[in-house]
């Protein structure tokens, strides 16, 4: 038969099921066959026909195998309903991509190995615990959380494979992974990302990567406190930081002096004073305000050292 694609597509459903049953009646299932090779959409009514005429179940199977495009989903209603779906073992994978989100089960799609309609429901941990080729998969899916069901599978074996597809935020799902992010350079990404990631507790991704030496990426993302917390003051005077919390808090690690050299404001060095002056009894606070105090100002120091002004 010759190729009659283009003609068959001005057809209407209708003018196309005619033409089958033509073929049908005659017992000509090449001729039937020839045309859904070339493009005319199957519908249920053309299988209905063929079981009206008493074709074998088999030749139907064949019909389902070779077509090429199914009209609409009442193929597969068709399918489902006169199967049985041992009967459609080797029918099944020429349908995916047009099987609904409850057939068959999981577990069929499994035993058939039906691993696109399993990515299409987001099953991706049955595809990884179940595939002989779970990363080859699951891969193609360009999906945060098919990487994820890699590393549930084997986070040692993948890990390396889903960090060089640049598919970082498979990695927030446990300590793990945050720390293979921390301990593999992409740091920077973590950070950005680590209020929105659910990472519970923020402050030991910051200990974590203080500990590796990455509190300047930290203080540059703006997780002060944390750093705080954690005793990073070097990196706050590095950057001349007159962070509040570390004045306040930590005023014995405060390099006062190179605080004073490096603003020259007025109202900048008026605060810092104000915040030494909160503690008197540090003696990096009181020295600093002893070296930059008026002679009125350090007559009363000495007269009263509590109550520096």
């Amino acid at each position: 038969m010759e190729n009659y694609r283009k003609i068959l597509e001005m057809n209407s459903t209708r003018q196309n099921e005619f033409l089958a049953l033509s073929c049908l009646e005659r017992h000509d299932l090449p001729s039937f066959l020839q045309l859904l090779k070339n493009g005319m959409p199957l519908t249920a009514f053309m299988l209905t026909s063929m079981v009206v005429l008493k074709y074998n179940k088999k030749y139907i199977k064949q019909v389902l195998i070779e077509t090429e495009c199914i009209e609409n989903d009442n193929v597969v209603k068709w399918m489902q309903n006169f199967f049985s779906i041992d009967e459609l073992i080797n029918v099944l994978p020429e349908f995916e991509g047009n099987l609904p989100s409850d057939y068959p089960s999981n577990e069929d799609c499994v035993r058939f190995k039906l691993w696109k309609t399993l990515c299409e429901r987001k099953e991706y941990e049955l595809v990884a615990n179940n595939a002989s080729d779970p990363y080859g998969i699951l891969s193609k899916q360009k999906n945060v959380a098919a990487q994820q069901a890699l590393l549930k599978l084997d986070f040692v074996k993948y890990a390396p494979l889903v960090f060089g597809t640049g598919c970082y935020g498979a990695f927030l799902i446990s300590e793990e992974g945050w720390k293979y992010l921390v301990d593999h350079g992409a740091v920077n990404w973590l950070l950005k990302f680590l209020n929105l990631s659910g990472i519970e507790p923020v402050s030991d991704v910051i200990k974590y990567c203080v500990d590796k030496g990455y509190a300047e990426e930290a203080f540059r993302s703006g997780y002060k406190d944390e750093l705080l917390k954690h005793r990073a003051f070097d990196v706050f005077r590095k950057h001349h930081s007159f962070y509040s919390a570390f004045l306040e808090n930590y005023p014995q690690e405060v390099d006062w002096e190179d605080l004073w050299n490096q603003y020259k404001k007025k109202s900048t060095r008026r605060y810092l004073k104000e915040k030494a002056g909160e503690h008197p009894e540090v003696p990096e606070c009181s020295e600093f305000l002893w070296n930059h105090a008026n002679w009125f100002a350090r007559f009363w120091m000495l007269t009263y050292p509590k109550c520096v002004q």
